[in-house]
């Protein structure tokens, strides 16, 4: 089996000890039978999709991916999964409180008083895991999948107007074409700028790191002033 992974998806392959593989963008520019990749990608070959925005996401998909892949790749079959997968989460101290049941109640706990406006599924994905109060779920329904950005100039103009006022923080991904300027400058410290895929590590676990200490860090700045 050929298979070709794009590059933020080329460490999930690595850790599963997958031996041959290609790496490209693009996976029809190469000769493959089967495309590991990120929903945002695109393929006309057979394709396996992971979620790798959150750390129970990345775990996830390592293991589906690897029973997806253990018939087909005999050499697998005589890996230690769990240590394999285990090893790699274990380079990060964040993942590690997120994965253990009880730390991660105890974060969810406080950020459950923390009411947060998003504007991206990948933001999403993170916030939801880390517990935050999201206030415009209604936003991600099927229907108004792309219209994020016109919920957020909307949202903008009626915080301008004091129209909303019961946020904490303002959520949003870096590639929102959109001058902070436009903002009171009383409340610029509530609006929160995340990087996007393309812009951060191409590692799942680094880029989950700096999202989530981005956010963590957000969280002590809150509690302090209570």
């Amino acid at each position: 089996m050929k298979i070709v992974a794009t590059p933020r998806c080329k460490k999930i392959v690595e850790v599963l000890g997958i031996k041959d593989f290609t790496v490209n963008k693009n996976p029809d520019e190469e000769e493959g039978d089967l495309a590991i990749l990120m929903s945002e990608s695109k393929t006309k070959m057979d394709s396996y999709i992971l979620k790798l925005n959150s750390y129970c996401q990345i775990r996830r998909s390592l293991l589906e991916l690897y029973y997806f892949l253990f018939d087909k790749l005999e050499y697998l079959q005589s890996e230690n999964i769990n240590d394999r997968i285990d090893k790699y989460l274990k380079e990060s101290d964040i993942a590690s409180r997120y994965l253990n049941p009880k730390e991660k109640r105890e974060i969810s706990l406080k950020s459950s008083n923390i009411n947060v406006y998003i504007y991206s599924y990948f933001l999403k994905d993170i916030v939801e895991d880390m517990g935050f109060n999201i206030l415009n779920h209604q936003i991600f329904n099927n229907d108004v999948k792309y219209k994020h950005f016109n919920y957020f100039l909307e949202d903008i103009k009626k915080i301008n107007n004091n129209e909303i006022a019961d946020f904490d923080y303002i959520i949003y991904p870096d590639y929102f074409n959109f001058n902070i300027s436009d903002v009171d400058s009383n409340i610029l410290n509530k609006f929160i700028n995340i990087p996007s895929h393309g812009n951060i590590s191409k590692d799942p676990l680094k880029r989950a790191d700096f999202r989530y200490s981005l956010l963590e860090e957000t969280l002590k700045q809150t509690f302090k002033k209570v």
